[in-house]
């Protein structure tokens, strides 16, 4: 894919779409105000930045709090968008997309294996709990022909 489709054929660069490392910007008085509304907008208002003004200076001050509370704090005093500032993005979660996979390594494994077979093929594929993955696989295959082999979910 070319850089064009962004990360992932998202559209959008990865630190936006979904990237969960913490970003860390350079920003000067004239447009932190503006910043913090573009990664409000972005990120969504509750995504958690600090906000750090005139590092290693007599004046220096940090606060990190959700950005649309930020933003309020910001706008509520003319001196506090004085000087230099560093915003840093706190990542976003990393999302488990474990059971996704395996309710899709079940549903091509059911129709071929019994239920306590194909969770302990799923469990190795996924890295999900075989207990839970067995749990799954009898709500989707209740009338599953193959689960006469005289296995149950721990052997």
């Amino acid at each position: 894919a070319s850089s064009a489709d962004g990360y992932a054929g998202t559209g959008k660069p990865w630190w936006v779409s979904g990237g969960c490392r913490d970003l860390l910007f350079y920003e000067s008085s004239h447009r932190i105000a503006e910043s913090l509304q573009a990664i409000a907008e972005v990120f969504g208002g509750e995504r958690r930045v600090c906000l750090a003004r005139e590092l290693s200076k007599r004046f220096e001050q940090s606060r990190s709090d959700a950005v649309a509370t930020l933003l309020t704090w910001l706008r509520a005093d003319d001196n506090r968008r004085r000087g230099e500032f560093v915003l840093v993005v706190e990542g976003a979660p990393v999302r488990d997309d474990r059971h996704a996979d395996a309710d899709r390594v079940l549903k091509v494994l059911l129709p071929l294996l019994s239920p306590a077979k194909a969770a302990r093929a799923a469990a190795e594929l996924t890295g999900a709990r075989r207990s839970d993955l067995y749990a799954r696989a009898l709500q989707l295959a209740p009338d599953n022909d193959l689960g006469g082999d005289g296995e149950d979910q721990d052997s």
